[in-house]
């Protein structure tokens, strides 16, 4: 921390598992005789006959894409949550106090989220591999009454995981305390 100059420093892990047992005997929707938890894809279905309603058969093409690009077989469940699923959460934060000598403190944050195995069934867990963001923000104080952040997010992973591929955002915010 104070090889970087700042005055204190945060590091935060932590690792999450979720262990459902069955859930992968459900994820069979043609041979448990179970109904299926719910699609882990983003579209697509691995659900029988999904070809008569023109729906993409996630069980003959795993990577979502056209059949001609494409022809690598999924396993029957691909779209389904499993049994262990996982992930981790790191956030980092470093604060410099009386910045260039004025009253300002300033907190850069880092936080990164990211599934390391497997899929967990909605609404008991979040996590899908490979699927994650990160966050960049800066936090301003001036002599405790002003406020100000400054964040930006970013998600990452398979497009047939996640929805939020596309939707980074900004934030800006500005408080005053009386």
């Amino acid at each position: 921390v104070a090889g970087l100059g700042a005055s204190l420093g945060v590091f935060l892990t932590e690792f999450q598992g979720l262990y459902v047992p069955d859930a992968e005997d459900r994820s069979d929707p043609t041979g448990s005789g179970l109904q299926p938890l719910v699609n882990t894809c983003t579209s697509g279905s691995d659900l029988p006959l999904n070809g008569v309603l023109g729906i993409d058969d996630r069980r003959n093409n795993s990577l979502g894409g056209s059949a001609a690009v494409n022809l690598t077989p999924a396993p029957i469940g691909y779209c389904r949550p499993t049994d262990v699923s996982g992930g981790m959460v790191l956030m980092g934060q470093l604060q410099y106090n009386n910045v260039l000598g004025t009253p300002i403190s300033v907190k850069p944050t880092l936080i990164v989220s990211h599934g390391l195995q497997g899929m967990s069934p909605s609404p008991i867990g979040q996590w899908r591999q490979g699927v994650g963001s990160a966050a960049l923000s800066f936090n301003f104080e001036y002599l405790s009454k002003w406020q100000a952040s400054l964040a930006y997010r970013a998600y990452h992973g398979p497009d047939i995981r996640t929805k939020n591929k596309d939707r980074d955002h900004v934030s800006v915010s500005v408080s005053y305390a009386f």
